[in-house]
Parts: C-alpha cells; structure tokens; sequence
C-alpha cells in the first residue's frame, strides 16, 4: 500500500527586515506540519483498506459480499509530534458475524491508551533522570503535548511491570549494575538507595535483581543464591560507591 500526501506550505516572509531562522523553526512547529502529515497518512490508509474490502462508498453491492461498512468512529491519540483525530471505519465481518477496524489491524496503536508508546518511552526515560515536575518542564520543550505528573508516574509503573523478573539458573553473562536514590514517604527517612541490575541477552534485557536501603553485597548475594550470573560474567557500571565488592 503506497500513500501519497500532498502538501503545500504558504510562508509569507517580510522584504524589509531579516527573520531569525528560529523564528521560522517556531513558525512551522506551530503550524503542526509532522502531525497533519500523520493523521492524514492514517486517514488514507483507513480509506484505501475499507475501499479495498468492501467497495467504492456509497456503491450498490450484492448480498453476497464478506464485508459491509458499518459506520465510522473517532480516535484521538497523543504522539510525540501531536495530537491526532483519526477517522476509523468499522467494518462488518459477515462470514464470522463481528465486526473489526480494520485500520486498527493494520497500524498498531496502544489500546484504547491515549498516550502512544513514543511518548511513554520519551517519559520513562525523563523520570529516570529527574524528578516527575523536572520531566513534565523538561518533555514541554521538546514534544507539543506533555503528559501529567501522575500521568508518568503511571507510565513508569506499567513499564517496569513489563520487564520479565529474573527467573533462577539464569547464568546470565553481561550484566549492567546501577544505584539511584528516590523520594521516602517513611518516617524519618528523607531517601530510599536503590540498588539494581539488569542483565542484556540477545538484545534483550531482564531485571536480575534490586534491593532497597541495602548493600551491594546483599545483591550480589541475592544473585548468588539464584545462580543468577554464569561463573565468568560481565558486570558494567559507573563509580558506584560501594563498601563490598559484588
């Protein structure tokens, strides 16, 4: 399938004075050129698909047809580049009496989640950086709608949730080992040392092990216990500052 979108971009320049180029880096990202250009990408495609499955709109067909329209509906997600509010065709399955989108099957969105996983993996990696109010600043500057706090928050619970849990006897042979510290709401105790590692197989990356307000040795301990790594592993870190060797 091979989607063609014709664009025209009228740009009124001054003749009497100089325009800073970032004026017109503003200008264009306001007029939401990469969003219009997806949305309309998306529209076509929906277009073309139910065409092809059921026929010219508004055409007389047989009864014998697999497939019928069935009415549209409205979508709007949330992307790094913009909002879009994307036509979506139903369709109606008669050999198997459902009805599909067939769009849907064809481009991949998130569920019914409004927030598309550009902007999830955007978000996770921010608030691994910095705090939650520091990474919604931050995300304004470069994507033109920006999720809210608790918003992320969520985002980073349900992706940490999709990472696979160390199973035993792993003997994993590289392994990344990080520390980071993070907000307490126990009290007396301001932050949480939060210790982790994650080994890397065939591009892939599993959660060997974390420990909270513990050592390095109670990791690597925890690790043993679970022949977690092979006997000749690769452990790569920063300058974690530890009292006992893993």
């Amino acid at each position: 399938m091979e989607i063609i979108v014709p664009l025209q971009v009228k740009v009124c320049l001054p003749e009497d004075e100089i325009v800073p180029i970032e004026n017109l880096v503003l200008m264009l990202k306001n007029l939401k050129i990469e969003a219009n250009v997806l949305e309309k990408i998306i529209n076509l495609a929906n277009d073309e698909i139910v065409t092809k499955l059921c026929g010219e709109k508004y055409t007389k067909k047989s009864g014998n047809e697999s497939y019928v329209r069935a009415g549209t509906s409205e979508r709007k997600s949330i992307t790094s580049v913009g909002q879009l509010n994307i036509k979506v065709n139903r369709v109606k399955d008669i050999s198997h009496n459902r009805i599909i989108k067939p769009v849907l099957e064809t481009i991949r969105f998130a569920g019914k989640q409004k927030y598309q996983p550009d902007i999830v993996m955007m978000s996770v990696d921010f608030a691994q950086k910095m705090s939650y109010r520091d990474t919604v600043e931050e995300l304004t500057i470069v994507i033109p709608v920006v999720p809210s706090r608790m918003t992320i928050n969520k985002q980073v619970m349900e992706f940490g949730e999709s990472i696979e849990i160390n199973p035993e006897n792993a003997s994993m042979q590289v392994a990344m080992a990080d520390g980071t510290k993070s907000h307490s709401q126990e009290p007396g105790i301001k932050q949480n040392d939060i210790n982790i590692m994650i080994g890397v197989e065939d591009g892939g990356k599993l959660l060997l092990g974390v420990t909270v307000n513990q050592s390095w040795k109670a990791l690597a301990d925890q690790l043993e216990t679970n022949e977690t790594l092979s006997e000749i592993a690769v452990i790569v870190s920063d300058g974690e500052v530890r009292q006992e060797k893993l």
